[in-house]
């Protein structure tokens, strides 16, 4: 008889060994453990709580408890207790695994209420999976092994790779692209972008800038065009000025290189020579020609028309300085 549960509860849990109480199959920590045999614990009892139903209890079961329940190789809970004479409840020492409790009215642990006497993290873990309370460990462990063989599509498209990847193939995804960070970060840095810019960011700046720069080739060859037709027209004028000035008897032809290189290396003393020259050979005339005697030079000739006398007056002073008169 239960007299006052929440009073089993603190004494029960004031007298556990670190605060747990053990729960064997088949009562064996009160029927072999006496004779020297083995009471193996199928789980810990780790928390009671005294309910208007009576007291229930959390339970972290071991591997081999969980198994047992899940595959129904034992159904039912049967508690082991102390009493006093008047066989009222005093504390809980522990449970038992059994198939046929002394207490027919215990809730099989394989009913809906498994649930509560569940592990917290198993509890969440099953809920994790998506799978009802009452799934066993079987279902558990085919759900997780299934998600490990079978990463999530979305996972997989993060990475980069194939739905149907194995998690080995997810992680080398994963790490190249933790490799290359550095160096999306740089791409990013010389197309004027903040480090975190996305990829698509960062892919439309490369193509501006590609764009630019083909452009900007294009026009350093238009302007490359364009100076050597600048140079050849200015070479085609200088050639004109100076075949001009040898026309106009201002400088013989032999002297054509000679004139052509000054013009190119200075075109400003080349116009001062030609504005000054005074002309050596009639206009169309290829080579000079010793004067007859008595008559004048061209440059002497020059002279008188720059000075304004008659080139008879020119003669006769001309003689006259020769005979001493």
């Amino acid at each position: 008889m239960l007299a006052d549960a929440g009073a089993v509860v603190r004494a029960s849990l004031a007298a556990a060994p670190h605060g747990v109480l053990p729960i064997d199959y088949d009562h064996a920590a009160d029927l072999a453990a006496p004779k020297g045999g083995a009471a193996p614990a199928a789980g810990w009892i780790t928390k009671m709580e005294a309910t208007p139903n009576g007291i229930w209890a959390e339970v972290e079961w071991t591997d081999a408890g969980a198994r047992a329940i899940a595959s129904k190789e034992y159904r039912f809970l049967s508690p082991s207790f102390l009493h006093g004479a008047d066989r009222v409840i005093t504390r809980i020492l522990g449970a038992a695994l059994v198939n046929r409790p002394a207490l027919p009215q215990l809730t099989a642990l394989a009913s809906a209420a498994v649930g509560e006497l569940m592990d917290p993290t198993l509890a969440a873990l099953l809920e994790a999976l998506g799978l009802p309370k009452t799934a066993d460990q079987t279902a558990a462990l085919a759900a997780v092994t299934a998600l490990k063989a079978a990463p999530a599509p979305a996972l997989c498209a993060a990475a980069g790779v194939s739905s149907g990847a194995s998690v080995d193939e997810i992680v080398n995804a994963v790490a190249a692209m933790k490799a290359n960070a550095d160096q999306v970060k740089a791409i990013a840095s010389a197309a004027g972008l903040a480090s975190t810019a996305s990829v698509i960011d960062i892919a439309a700046a490369v193509a501006t800038l590609k764009a630019n720069a083909t452009a900007a080739t294009l026009l350093e060859t238009q302007v490359a065009t364009l100076s050597s037709r600048l140079k050849a027209l200015e070479g085609d004028k200088l050639t004109e000025a100076v075949d001009t000035a040898i026309a106009a008897g201002k400088f013989v032809p032999a002297q054509r290189a000679e004139l052509l290189a000054l013009a190119s290396a200075d075109q400003g003393l080349f116009n001062r020579l030609v504005s000054t020259a005074v002309p050596v050979l009639q206009p169309g005339q290829r080579e000079v020609s010793a004067p007859a005697p008595g008559d004048l030079t061209p440059e002497q000739k020059a002279v008188c028309a720059a000075m304004g006398i008659s080139e008879s007056d020119y003669k006769a002073t001309l003689a006259a300085t020769r005979t001493g008169g």
